[in-house]
C-alpha cells in the first residue's frame, strides 16, 4: 500500500499488505498521467496493482476518464481468493467509484 490516506485503501496501513489468501497471479498496469496510484506489487514500485481516476482525469494519451475509473488487480478467478483485507479493498474500489466514498 503506497497511498493508504486513498479511500479506495480501505483504512489499510501503508505498507505490505496480504492480499490474497494464498499465492495467486496479480494484474498490474501502468498508470497514466491522471491516476493516483494507491498499491503497488510487492518489491516493484513500477507495476501498479490499484490505481484510480477521478472524473476528467487524463488516462491514456488525450482520453480523459468520464467518470470515475479504478484498476484493480484481480485476475479472472482470483476473487474468490481474495483475503479480508483484500475483500475491504475491493468493496472501498467499487464504492469510490461508485461515488459512495
Amino acid at each position: 500500500m503506497v497511498n493508504a490516506p486513498h479511500p479506495v485503501a480501505a483504512g489499510l496501513p501503508a505498507g505490505v499488505t496480504d492480499v490474497y489468501g494464498r499465492q495467486a497471479p496479480m494484474s498490474w498496469g501502468k498508470p497514466g498521467l491522471g491516476a493516483t496510484t494507491i498499491a503497488t506489487v510487492y518489491g516493484q514500485p513500477d507495476k501498479a496493482a490499484i490505481f484510480a481516476y477521478e472524473k476528467g482525469a487524463t488516462m491514456d494519451y488525450e482520453a480523459l476518464a468520464p467518470a470515475r475509473r479504478v484498476m484493480f488487480f484481480l485476475d479472472n478467478d482470483t476473487f474468490v481468493n481474495l483475503s479480508p483485507a483484500g475483500l475491504a479493498l475491493f468493496d472501498a474500489a467499487i464504492d469510490w467509484a461508485a461515488g459512495r466514498r
